[in-house]
């Protein structure tokens, strides 16, 4: 039998054990650039066995702290605790003929009696280092998007990392260790944030951490600022009746506008809110295969309707015309364009005044009769008209079945101000959006 010195020494000892991992359990990983969430703690184990039974386990993981006296057949160890997320600290005794087997985690006890379990394995954690937490990231371009870089910080045991937006779609599935990179285009402004989930190679969710920022719109002031961020090439100009007027120094969204047949964009001054409309019809443009544009003009500052020797554009200095009831011709705003050619990669040219190209068929009904009928080339061009059509680019489109003077091109128009919402015809109210529709006042001519 052991002196009471002895004994007093070993439960001191076993005192001093349990108050160290206690300790060492109840620490919490900190992090500066994100909310870090681990795994749950340990709590404290059962108390050893007598007569040679084992300790029970804790109730989270940890092991008996005491021993059990020894017995003659001792039964079994303790069982293992509840499992956590991480494997707890196995506890058991053993009696004087059996060795009781350890708790989950945990060592096996002794043939004098069960000692206390062993320490499990490290808590796992995952670290936000990039985006950090509240950073402010401005979008930038058209369409207007932030690119975000996300990287984590994870502890071993982590091979995959998901990372998931706020409504837990998921953004990225990545198995790039250590760092887990993954760059994002974000589009929608606002408060955000993303959450990662770490995984081990079976797939069991092991930890996770979330981080917030900020996603800011473009600050711009005003159109000629957005088609900056577009990233539109032009110069600004001035030119009479065109609200912040501009002209075009290279392609606009793939597609060169150009004076005819050049190859060079056209020189014609167009209203800013008018280049964003080109920009959307570029892709209507795109989708039957032309990569550019030759128009017959933008620009006219004259009455309506045709031009003529007393009718003539008007520039910055001269005199202001007498249109009288005539009103004036919708290109005098710069925003309106005739179309003529449509121009494909390999230089292929597709002209609207060439009557196997754009096939009349005898009435209005552009987008309705009229596209029915048409094949080829015919088709490409009336896909054109009436794409935009119901895209709702334009306010106005005259055609070759809308009178004579419309059979070398293709008249599209937005009215005087304002974007494509309503009707600018002298008499039809109900005008807006269609082809080939109403008395419009360049009915009479481009």
């Amino acid at each position: 039998m052991r002196s009471w010195a002895a004994r007093h020494a070993s439960v001191c000892s076993v005192v001093l054990v349990s108050l160290v991992l206690a300790s060492s359990c109840s620490m919490e990983e900190e992090s500066s650039s994100a909310i870090v969430i681990t795994s749950p703690k340990n709590s404290a184990g059962g108390s050893g066995g007598v007569s040679g039974k084992g300790g029970g386990g804790g109730s989270d993981g940890q092991g008996g702290s005491q021993p059990g006296s020894g017995g003659s057949a001792g039964s079994a160890g303790g069982s293992a605790g509840s499992t956590g997320t991480t494997a707890g600290q196995g506890g058991s005794s053993g009696g004087m003929s059996n060795q009781g087997g350890g708790g989950e985690g945990g060592f096996a006890g002794s043939a004098q009696g069960g000692a206390s379990g062993g320490v499990g394995a490290p808590e796992a954690s995952i670290v936000f280092l990039s985006p950090q937490e509240g950073q402010i990231f401005q979008q930038v371009g058209f369409p207007a998007e932030a690119l975000i870089p996300f990287e984590v910080q994870v502890s071993q045991g982590i091979t995959r990392v998901q990372y998931r937006i706020e409504n837990g779609e998921l953004m990225a599935d990545k198995t790039n260790a250590p760092s887990f990179a993954h760059t994002h285009p974000f589009k929608i402004a606002g408060q955000r944030w993303v959450e990662a989930q770490g995984f081990d190679g079976a797939g069991t969710l092991l930890a996770t951490a979330k981080v917030n920022f900020t996603v800011q719109a473009p600050i711009l002031n005003g159109c000629l600022d957005e088609l900056k961020a577009m990233g539109v090439p032009f110069v600004t100009t001035q030119a009479k009746g065109v609200v912040d007027a501009v002209k075009l120094q290279g392609p606009l969204n793939g597609v060169f506008y150009t004076s005819g047949l050049k190859e060079t964009p056209t020189n014609d001054p167009i209203a800013c809110e008018f280049v964003k409309t080109l920009w959307a019809f570029a892709d209507v443009v795109k989708a039957q295969g032309y990569v550019r544009v030759g128009t017959l003009g933008s620009y006219c500052y004259r009455c309506c309707c045709a031009w003529s020797q007393t009718n003539y554009c008007r520039g910055p200095d001269d005199p202001e015309p007498d249109c009288g009831s005539k009103g004036y011709s919708n290109h005098s705003w710069g925003r309106a364009v005739d179309v003529r050619y449509l121009i494909k990669a390999d230089g292929t040219i597709h002209d609207i005044n060439n009557p196997t190209h754009f096939v009349t068929y005898g009435g209005t009904d552009t987008c309705g009769a009229g596209i029915a009928q048409q094949s080829g080339i015919s088709l490409a061009l009336y896909k054109i008209v009436c794409d935009a059509h119901k895209q709702k680019l334009f306010n106005t489109i005259l055609t070759p079945n809308y009178n004579a003077a419309h059979r070398n091109h293709l008249h599209m128009d937005t009215g005087k101000s304002g974007v494509a919402t309503g009707a600018v015809a002298k008499i039809a109210p109900d005008f807006s959006w269609q082809v080939d529709t109403g008395d419009h006042e360049d009915h009479c001519g481009p």
